[in-house]
């Protein structure tokens, strides 16, 4: 089970950090509106949620707490459906707009825990499924998060967790081929199964389709990533930073590479549940992607991150990164005891399995 919460929330990380998003509105000060737009605008303000507006947390809540804060987001949520539906009512240039607004609202109450089969809902879904005057993104945001709660629901197990959301990515390419999210979704499957076969048959398939450039290049990274597979990490490394750099001491040991950023705050807590699982013996690196490096290091020995951390910069696009595919957190890399590298999608499986078979 513990595979197919790790791929879930992996799949559904990935896709909510676009779906939940909302328009942009920092700046807009300097270019005042009133009447319609600037109420549409106040509307969306008030769309975060409340957990967003809140202060940070200076210790865990209480199950109490939690119940509370739920409860709380699923009536602003529910709110916030109602005020969007009523401004579409009223303004007609908004109201495709505001559908969107009202079904994205419906959906993240429903994530929360209100019944997902209301006929409220899946009416907006299907209208706004159907709807090609409204803009893509918007089309999409709502087809797949809808798509997500129904496989939140169903998937009870890994393979069927896997199936099911190949099987979702590939609708959403069907449905909207200019669109990188369901391009990712079906990369961020691939990469799960960490199957290198597996890996090069989707890249190459999203390499040769009608998908948009971000999606390519997110393919491209994927498949360079799994060509490392049998290379030496200090190799690779010497490569970008010339002998005698810090990852030398890679050379013939056994490594858990990983990376984490400050903006990551899964990959500090990936990392830290980690410490726990590697067994002696193993070197950890991690690989920080900050461009702050003086506020990472605070970070790393604040949050008591493990392992001995290479910092640089240059951030995702240093070249020893660029060279090491590593553009995003948490990846985890292992190598075999001479720090060849065998498995470069660590992060979705249980690394002391992997490491143990390496050994």
């Amino acid at each position: 089970m513990k595979t197919a919460y790790r791929l879930g929330e992996f799949v559904i990380m990935v896709c909510m950090l676009a779906l939940f998003s909302l328009p942009n509105l920092r700046g807009q000060a300097a270019n005042p509106v009133t009447g319609v737009e600037a109420n549409w605008r106040g509307l969306l303000q008030r769309a975060l949620p409340p957990s967003a507006r809140a202060p940070a947390r200076t210790t865990p809540p209480s199950a109490a707490q939690q119940a509370q804060e739920r409860s709380e987001q699923i009536a602003h949520f529910l709110a916030i459906a109602d005020e969007a539906k009523a401004f579409g009512q009223v303004n007609a240039d908004f109201a495709k707009t505001a559908k969107a607004l009202e079904a994205k609202s419906l959906l993240k109450a429903a994530f929360l825990g209100v019944n997902s089969n209301d006929k409220r809902l899946q009416a907006l879904i299907g209208e706004i499924e159907s709807d090609t005057s409204l803009p893509a993104k918007d089309r999409f945001e709502v087809v797949a998060m809808a798509e997500h709660l129904l496989l939140r629901q169903l998937a009870k197990s890994s393979a069927q967790a896997r199936v099911a959301h190949e099987e979702s990515a590939r609708y959403l390419i069907r449905k909207f081929p200019d669109q990188p999210g369901g391009y990712s979704t079906l990369l961020g499957v691939a990469a799960q199964e960490n199957d290198a076969v597996k890996v090069k048959a989707v890249t190459q398939e999203i390499l040769v389709s009608p998908g948009p450039f971000a999606a390519k290049a997110e393919a491209r990274v994927m498949a360079g990533r799994y060509e490392l597979i049998g290379k030496s990490l200090a190799d690779v490394a010497n490569t970008a930073l010339g002998r005698g750099n810090f990852f030398e001491q890679a050379r013939d040991r056994q490594v858990v590479l990983y990376t984490w950023a400050t903006w990551s705050p899964n990959s500090l807590t990936y990392a830290k549940e980690m410490l726990a699982k590697i067994p002696p013996g193993v070197l950890i690196i991690g690989y920080n992607l900050d461009r702050d490096i003086t506020e990472a290091k605070k970070i790393a020995k604040r949050e008591k991150l493990p392992g001995e951390h290479y910092y640089n910069d240059g951030g995702p696009g240093a070249w020893s990164a660029l060279l090491l595919k590593l553009n995003g957190a948490p990846l985890v890399y292992v190598t075999d005891t001479r720090g060849v590298i065998r498995e470069v999608a660590a992060q979705g499986s249980e690394l002391v399995t992997q490491i143990a078979a390496l050994k």
